[in-house]
């Protein structure tokens, strides 16, 4: 078999290495290209944190430097 792929150019290990990399690929395909509607419906969203006013008032700007 190695002679074969010899001479259509490749060497064993490069196909080795590439048939890894296909299989790899595939089974990370597999693992997160499901829609699982259920995992929607139960999502919760983290409430926003809100910044409540506060009595003071903010710091003036600075001036501009002119160069």
């Amino acid at each position: 078999m190695g002679a074969v792929i010899s001479q259509l150019g490749f060497n064993q290990p490069f196909l080795l290495a590439l048939a890894a990399i296909v299989v790899l690929l595939a089974l990370t395909v597999a693992a997160v290209g499901h829609d699982n509607n259920e995992i929607v419906r139960d999502y919760v969203p983290i409430p926003q944190i809100r910044i409540l006013p506060t009595s003071t008032s903010p710091p003036p700007v600075p001036p501009r430097k002119n160069m």
